[in-house]
């Protein structure tokens, strides 16, 4: 299946906002309200604290990684196939003391907590990337999922230029369930979807 990683390409801040989380017309405040539930969910499980080092996996423009830092003073390594988004992301977080933005990061056993929200469902190679993710934690470190029940691949442009997603199979679930243990799970803000906290034991 092809894998076209340009959708992640982005022109504006605003378009990089969408990108991220996909904008709703009937919920202006929604990037605030999620960005906040989320990092608040994280928050009440106490995973996370000054001398945490955290992995925002995919982050994006930085909408989870800017709002780690303003809670906890952590320090956040952000990760994104997209320059553009990386580019962003420094801008946005605006803190390069505490904020890392990388390509990727392979250093093994580093990690207190991984974070993925909304992007191992889009990735080229999920068992590579949660493989990875398995590395750079350290033993008794945490992983929070936030995900789709299924894969959305972008494999195509249609006529009209929108993305076409696909669902390649990979059943990301199951694979974290073999490398990970499940410890809790939160659902997210009221839909079918929840924030799946795991740990590396």
């Amino acid at each position: 299946m092809p894998y076209i990683k340009e959708v992640f390409d982005v022109s504006t801040f605003e378009h990089a906002k969408h990108v991220v989380l996909t904008s709703d017309p009937d919920d202006p405040k929604k990037f605030d309200n999620e960005t906040n539930f989320l990092v608040q969910t994280i928050a009440e499980q106490n995973i996370i604290v000054e001398d945490s080092i955290v992995l925002d996996f995919g982050c994006g423009m930085g909408r989870v990684s800017k709002k780690l830092i303003d809670k906890f003073s952590c320090k956040v390594v952000g990760t994104d196939i997209s320059d553009s988004m990386l580019t962003y992301a420094k801008l946005y977080v605006a803190n390069l003391k505490q904020f890392e933005p990388l390509k990727t990061y392979t250093v093994e056993n580093s990690i207190d907590v991984c974070i993925a929200t909304f992007v191992l469902q889009h990735v080229e190679n999920p068992k590579l990337e949660i493989d990875n993710i398995f590395k750079v934690l350290k033993p008794g470190g945490y992983f929070v999922l936030v995900n789709e029940n299924k894969r959305y691949v972008p494999s195509d442009v249609d006529s009209n230029r929108y993305v076409v997603w696909n669902d390649d199979g990979f059943d990301i679930f199951g694979e974290l369930d073999t490398r990970f243990k499940k410890i809790n799970s939160v659902q997210y803000m009221k839909t079918t979807k929840d924030v799946v906290f795991y740990k590396k034991e």
